[in-house]
This record gives C-alpha cells, sequence and structure tokens, in this order.
C-alpha cells in the first residue's frame, strides 16, 4: 500500500493551497470527480451572501442495501470495475478516490461530517458517470439492524482480500446496537455528537471525536478489518457504504435537533476542496453539504421535504469555552495498562455539583441544551493495537467483566486508525481527545440512589483488547479528564 507524498511532518495538515498542490504534482491521482458547473449547487456570491444550495431536478433516494435490488447492485459493480480500470483520469479511479482521504480526510473535529458528506457526493457522481446510469445512488449498510457484512459484499468487485472480519461475524451492539445508536441519536449538542470546534481542516491537535465518529464509526472501520483500519480505507467498497450510513445517522440526528448545527462561520464558510471529473479543481463550503435534499438526494428513512429544518446562517459565533466553574477536570499521571482500570478523581466546585444535582433530577423535556460531557484529552493507543476503551462514572470496582448494562457506564470508544506513522501516511498516531454524553447515565444513578452530587465523584476508564480474549501488556497514554456542564458556555 502506498504511503502519503512524504513524512507525516511534511503533509499532516495540508493548507488547501498544499492540498491541491499535492494531490496534482505527487502523483497521488487524488481526487472526487464530479462534474463542475452541473452539480446542481449554487456558489458563493460577491457580497458574501450565505451560501445554500439548491437542488434541480428530481430528489434520487439512497436505499438500505438489503434492499437494493439486482439491478442496482449491478450498476454499482460495473461502477467498480470501470473505476478499478483507472482509465484516462487516473483522478476518477479507484485508487486516486482512496488518496485524497490518505491525503485530507478530517478526523476528530466538527469537519468530519461535512467533509465525508461532500466526499460521498462526489464519488456518487463519478459512479454515475462510469456507469451511465444517471439515475444511480449509493446505498448505505445498516450495521444496526444488520451487523454482518452484506452478502454481497464477498463477491467481485465488493470482496477485499484484506479484510479480518468472516462471513459469519457481527459488529459489536456495544458500538452499533440500537440502545447506543439511540442514545448517540439523542445528543442535543453538535459537537458532542459530531466533533469539537476548530478553524482548521486539520487540526494538528483534535479538538475532539463526536460520539458518532468515536464509537459507530470507528468500530466498524476495526471490525472489518485490513484497508478499513487505515486512512487507505476507501480501497474496501465496504467503505463508502459504511459512511453512507453515518451520514443517514446525521440525517436522522438533525431532524430531531432542528436547530443544534452550529451557526459560526469558520465552521459554514470553510472549502472543502475536491476535483470534478475531468480533474479540476472544484469546492463546496460546510454550508452547501447540511441538507441532503440541497445535494439531489435523500434516504430512505428521511421524510420527502425538509420542513422545518435550519440552516445556519453564518451569524453566530460558536461554542465558547466551558466556564471554570462548569468544569472538573483531573490530569491522568500514569499510562492505562490493558484491561487495568485506571481510577480519576474529580472536584467539582460548588456550582458544578449544583446542577450535577439539578441535570439529574429534571424532567427531560425542561433540558432543552443541557449536556453533561465527559472527555477524555491527549489520548494515544499502543503502537499496532486494537483496542477499546469503556468509561464509567462512580463504579465501585471496574474490571474487563465489568458490563456495559451496568448503571455506572458512560460509553466505549475505539481508534482509527490503528498502526504506525509510517503505514498510514499524513497523520499517523497523532493525540487525539474523544467526547462521551454523560446525562443519562447520571439520571439513572441518582434514580438508583447510587449518585449523590456532594460526594465523591471519580471517572474509571478501562482499555480492553478488541476480540475480549486476549491480554495485551501494551499501554494507552490519556493525559486528562473532563466533566463539562455544557450549558456553563461563557
Amino acid at each position: 500500500m502506498p504511503n502519503g507524498p512524504g513524512s507525516p511532518s511534511q503533509v499532516r495538515y495540508p493548507t488547501r493551497r498544499r492540498f491541491l498542490k499535492s494531490v496534482a504534482l505527487a502523483g497521488l491521482g487524488a481526487g472526487l470527480a464530479g462534474e463542475g458547473a452541473s452539480c446542481g449547487v449554487s456558489r458563493s456570491s460577491d457580497s458574501g451572501a450565505p451560501l445554500v444550495g439548491i437542488a434541480r431536478g428530481k430528489i434520487l433516494v439512497r436505499k438500505d442495501i438489503e434492499k437494493a435490488t439486482p439491478n442496482e447492485i449491478a450498476v454499482l459493480k460495473h461502477a467498480i470495475e470501470v473505476m478499478k480500470k483507472e482509465s484516462k483520469n487516473p483522478r476518477a479511479g479507484w485508487r486516486g478516490q482512496a488518496n485524497i482521504h490518505q491525503v485530507s480526510c478530517p478526523h476528530g473535529n466538527w469537519f468530519f461530517l461535512p467533509w465525508h458528506r461532500a466526499y460521498l457526493y462526489y464519488f456518487e457522481k463519478i459512479c454515475r458517470k462510469a456507469s451511465g446510469d444517471d439515475a444511480f445512488t449509493l446505498p448505505y449498510w445498516n450495521w444496526t439492524k444488520s451487523p454482518t457484512i452484506p452478502q454481497a459484499f464477498w463477491d467481485e468487485p465488493f470482496s477485499d482480500g484484506t479484510r479480518k472480519a468472516a462471513k459469519q461475524d457481527k459488529a459489536k451492539d456495544e458500538f452499533v446496537g440500537k440502545e447506543i445508536v439511540d442514545r448517540i441519536l439523542a445528543i442535543n449538542d453538535f459537537e458532542t455528537f459530531a466533533g469539537g470546534a476548530t478553524k482548521e481542516l486539520q487540526p494538528e491537535k483534535q479538538p475532539g471525536q463526536g460520539r458518532l465518529e468515536s464509537s459507530p464509526h470507528n468500530h466498524i472501520h476495526n471490525f472489518v478489518g485490513g484497508n478499513m483500519r487505515t486512512f487507505m480505507s476507501p480501497l474496501d467498497p465496504l467503505f463508502w457504504l459504511h459512511h453512507a450510513n453515518v451520514d443517514r445517522l446525521w440525517t436522522t440526528w438533525v431532524t430531531a435537533h432542528p436547530k443544534s448545527m452550529p451557526a459560526a462561520k469558520t465552521w459554514l464558510e470553510l472549502p472543502l476542496d475536491f476535483f470534478d471529473f475531468e480533474g479540476n479543481p472544484t469546492s463546496m463550503k460546510v454550508q452547501e453539504t447540511l441538507n441532503t435534499h440541497d445535494l439531489g438526494y435523500r434516504y430512505d428513512t428521511q421524510a420527502e421535504t425538509t420542513a422545518g429544518e435550519q440552516r445556519p446562517s453564518g451569524d453566530g459565533v460558536g461554542h465558547e469555552s466551558v466556564s471554570e466553574e462548569f468544569r472538573a477536570s483531573s490530569k491522568i499521571s500514569d499510562a492505562l495498562r490493558v484491561g487495568t482500570a485506571a481510577i480519576i478523581d474529580l472536584f467539582p466546585s460548588g456550582k458544578l455539583r449544583e446542577h450535577l444535582g439539578f441535570l439529574a433530577n429534571a424532567p427531560l423535556q425542561s433540558l432543552k441544551e443541557s449536556e453533561i460531557r465527559v472527555t477524555i484529552r491527549g489520548i494515544r493507543p499502543p503502537e499496532g493495537s486494537d483496542l477499546d476503551v469503556r468509561v464509567f462514572v462512580n463504579c465501585p470496582s471496574v474490571t474487563r467483566d465489568t458490563p456495559v448494562s451496568d448503571a455506572h457506564f458512560i460509553g466505549s470508544f475505539s481508534f482509527f486508525p490503528t498502526g504506525s506513522s509510517e503505514e498510514h501516511g499524513h497523520r499517523g498516531r497523532s493525540l487525539t481527545s474523544v467526547f462521551l454524553d454523560g446525562l443519562k447515565t447520571f439520571r439513572a444513578l441518582r434514580e438508583r440512589k447510587l449518585y449523590d452530587p456532594q460526594g465523591p465523584l471519580q471517572v474509571q476508564l478501562i482499555a480492553l483488547n478488541s476480540d475480549r480474549e486476549s491480554i495485551g501488556t501494551g499501554q494507552l497514554i490519556a493525559e486528562q479528564v473532563e466533566l463539562d456542564y455544557l450549558s456553563g458556555r461563557t
């Protein structure tokens, strides 16, 4: 598998100009094929008016792969076969599509969802061009409903010989089950759901992976294994179905929280750079990605119209920092040994204790934007590891056998990519942070009389090997744990 165009320090965080230069001159052939001006999306005006995409023509429907017709499967198969031939334009070829992901995909911040939506949008266009079917849409893999790899994707050209998952293997409920997905969709804070705020597409220090990314997204990449565990994951055709499902869940979240997307210009106006079918640079701003109908598609789980959904105007400044009186934080002094729980004591202010007690008792309908967020900062897994991390609060004893059904359980997360920086090219094993929603756990503990706002507050972390059978000897680095009351932002 080819590496990126240089060492991680050379290409780790490409600017827009560097991105265009690297894919144009470094021989990566990276670029997503679209159709330039025929994308059906408006561009920014000279007046600086907010960008809002305008759909043209019929809204096409993306289906569950389990409901796709034989003809729809055949169209996708033909498109992939054409792209794998790497014909006249390598940027429209199969490896070219993967290279753009390796060079510029954002993870661990709030650009994760819009960038990947634009990525799929242009890929879908190239499939239409390659197959000759203008009505083609990408299917999605609903791993919550069907946790095994779709049967059709064990046959050429959908197969990938690098996968570790077998036909009968199932993704874990702990990460993709209905209960955890419903909990993620109930989060009302965009950053906790989708990723932390930043002004850069690929900041050197990731502000935080949202719950959708760190749990089901990362787990599926690792569950499938092989190419899917690397930044060249689009080489496996399952990548596109996986990310279509992640994109679908974003649409479900927007329906539940129609006014919760950011209104910050630093988010809405950031350009997402790709290439059209002829290899020419093209760009779409984040604001143009926010409504799938504007891009000419919807999912079979979406309504036919988007009445009531918010289109942020760009007049906001984004989320500010949480006031110190609404934050409890503690450094982690030692590395976490696999299989052994680490206990981190937190010391909330009187004000934070008061609000934690209120949130644990208040009627849910009164909690419009209130969230308890637990953040694990400065995380780096052991080299070449395949770890999951479980997080608990005020649990009397945490062992490798403590179940996720325990009332003290907050959530699990895993890592993408895995392996060394040399293996992955552009960002390797850079430190990341993870956001976890804690409101449901605190409420459950209070209902069971297991949480006293005036008593001790501890967070427990335990790193486990993904297969749960082996006992690892590696160490996971995590620098700090924070607990925030998000309505305490200033």
